[in-house]
């Protein structure tokens, strides 16, 4: 990935030696198509239950006490990729 690349398109390549509608020339998505990258970067509901499960394993969380301890491990994972407030009702749910 091109150093000033934002991430979001990490397996995305454009073609050498061609103008690629998607990226600029640092791999960034171009204004038109930034709002469509952004919706493909959330994180789907199978995604999102498979990091909560992550992190209620690696914290070993038991109860809806440790709350904070998972969100603290998922916000680096999921911050930007997926809303933070239903992230928290799901986990919720999961140690309620």
């Amino acid at each position: 990935m091109p150093p000033e690349a934002d991430g979001r398109l990490p397996t995305y390549r454009p073609l050498p030696g061609r103008y690629d509608e998607l990226a600029d020339e640092r791999g960034r998505p171009r204004e038109q198509w930034d709002q469509l990258v952004e919706v493909f970067s959330q994180l789907g509901p199978a995604e999102i239950d498979a990091l909560i499960a992550e992190a209620i394993a690696a914290t070993g969380a038991a109860s809806i006490k440790d709350m904070s301890k998972v969100m603290g491990f998922l916000k680096g994972k999921a911050q930007g990729r997926a809303d933070m407030g239903a992230l928290g009702a799901r986990i919720k749910q999961k140690l309620g």
